[in-house]
């Protein structure tokens, strides 16, 4: 299990950090959105879960609407560089990224009860 908590979770926030303290030093957004997806695809070889290609979809779909919903909304962040309409391109990545690691932290900050492990099953066997 402890293998599998370092696996799943406590590598890919380490490989975020090392995301965040990159970008000062990486003055490309390009480069910068470039690492954060070797990122992800490393998160990704290192485990992949059934579907999690969904919940990074419905991430990055949400960060770019999020982002530039706010953006234009509330002005609370500003840029230096935005090539995706103003916001950085890493930054949809990084939601997506976000997305795919709270549903891996779920089940083991909820305790499942047998109820909801049976609802599970059933949803699974519906599919």
């Amino acid at each position: 299990m402890i293998k599998n908590i370092i696996r799943s979770l406590i590598i890919p926030f380490i490989m975020i950090v090392l995301f965040f303290l990159t970008l000062p030093v990486i003055s490309s957004e390009i480069w910068s959105t470039g690492f954060l997806i070797l990122i992800t695809v490393f998160v990704f070889v290192l485990e992949y879960r059934s579907r999690e290609w969904v919940l990074f979809i419905i991430g990055l779909t949400a960060g770019i609407f999020l982002e530039l919903g706010g953006d234009s909304v509330y002005k609370l962040q500003y840029w230096k560089s935005g090539l995706l309409l103003g916001i950085p391109l890493w930054l949809p990545v990084l939601w997506a990224l976000a997305f795919v690691l709270i549903a891996r932290i779920g089940p083991y900050i909820v305790e499942y009860t047998p109820e909801h492990k049976t609802a599970l099953e059933n949803t699974a066997a519906d599919e």
